[in-house]
């Protein structure tokens, strides 16, 4: 041991030092200590002021022991919960719920197998199931009357050419005030999550609920719904773009909450041909043979694509197909299809392909 610790650690027992008054420890001029005893005091007074500085006040960390989950799967030691709806940031010493529906998971965050962590998905000894009870959910048609009734300034009755629709709340953009809230009750995906959040919550009332959860502009689980949903948003307008340059150089497109779009289902028009275009971002188009038939068919494929029947769309005269990674597009008569699911759709006409730009032909 160095003769500077021995010192210090005979300072540090001596009853001498340990009656210190604090008054005589604040007069203590730390950039000019006089003996071995002030040295050591300030050495110490030092190191605390570093460690203070290096341990984080918990008021200050944006602690989060309530999330949902899209999936879970289990084995015999661990249930990994799949998808949270937001960054994994618990408190340590408080209790961690998370909700799926009316299921219902509650563990201690020392229980977290730490080797078995990562930021999409946490892995816990498998916990029991605990049912909230039911409770009303919000579905597409009482979420728009929800936020009418909770934001009744903000809210526009449309006109000739717009929908009505919330204007002003969490908009995208300072030159578009169209709310990122009006394109919710079109994604299943938002409504779920919104059903789980009020299922997971204490609160009865799901009008007072949503109002206040879309007043908290700090909540994260608000940003990170506005977040995916403006650039799910965003990719689709991307798409309708480059699958319309592979069509014509002169097309139209509309501005959100315009009755074209959210009415008819035309995202985009050829100005030279006045065809009208429903676009869906797909995975693949393959032509195959109906067994039973003999006919030829074309099973297009997607990933939560959305895909829809719109025969019933009089105004919407072709859906095209497009995928962005080959950036091919193949074009079908809005008629004579079956819509299998969400993702997987067959035509039995014969397809327009494109993988040209019109100035390339």
């Amino acid at each position: 041991m160095k003769l500077l610790d021995i010192l210090k650690e005979s300072v540090a027992n001596d009853p001498i030092f340990e009656k210190w008054s604090e008054k005589y420890k604040k007069s203590i001029n730390c950039k000019n200590p006089k003996g071995f005893s002030q040295r050591a005091h300030c050495q110490g007074r030092k190191k605390k002021l570093q460690e203070d500085e290096e341990t984080p006040d918990a008021e200050k960390i944006n602690y989060v022991n309530d999330y949902s989950f899209d999936k879970l799967r289990k084995t015999d030691k661990y249930t990994t919960f799949i998808g949270l709806d937001k960054e994994y940031n618990p408190d340590p010493n408080k209790e961690i719920t998370l909700t799926h529906g009316e299921d219902v998971y509650k563990f201690n965050p020392k229980d977290l197998n730490l080797s078995f962590y990562d930021k999409k998905n946490v892995f816990t000894p498998n916990q029991k199931v605990k049912n909230r009870g039911e409770k009303p959910t919000f579905d597409s048609r009482n979420f728009k009357q929800a936020l009418q009734t909770i934001f009744p300034g903000n809210w526009d009755s449309g006109n000739q050419e717009f929908t009505p629709g919330l204007r002003g709340i969490h908009p995208f953009d300072e030159d578009d005030d169209w709310s990122i809230l009006n394109f919710f009750d079109t994604n299943p995906h938002r409504m779920r999550e919104l059903n789980i959040l009020f299922t997971a919550s204490d609160d009865t009332d799901p009008i007072l609920w949503l109002k206040k959860f879309l007043n908290d502009n700090e909540n994260p689980a608000l940003r990170n719904m506005l977040r995916k949903q403006k650039n799910a948003v965003g990719r689709s307008d991307k798409v309708e773009k480059d699958a319309m340059s592979l069509i014509t150089k002169n097309s139209q497109t509309f501005p959100k909450g315009h009755k074209k779009d959210r009415y008819d289902a035309i995202d985009a028009i050829d100005l030279k041909t006045n065809l009208t275009y429903q676009i869906k971002a797909t995975q693949s188009v393959e032509e195959m043979v109906d067994e039973d038939t003999a006919e030829i068919i074309y099973v297009i494929k997607g990933d939560k694509s959305r895909f829809k029947d719109y025969k019933n769309k009089k105004e919407l005269n072709k859906i095209l197909y497009y995928i962005p990674k080959k950036n091919k597009a193949y074009v079908f008569d809005n008629d004579n299809y079956k819509v299998i699911s969400n993702d997987e759709v067959i035509h039995y006409g014969v397809p327009t392909e494109y993988t040209k730009k019109p100035s390339d032909l």
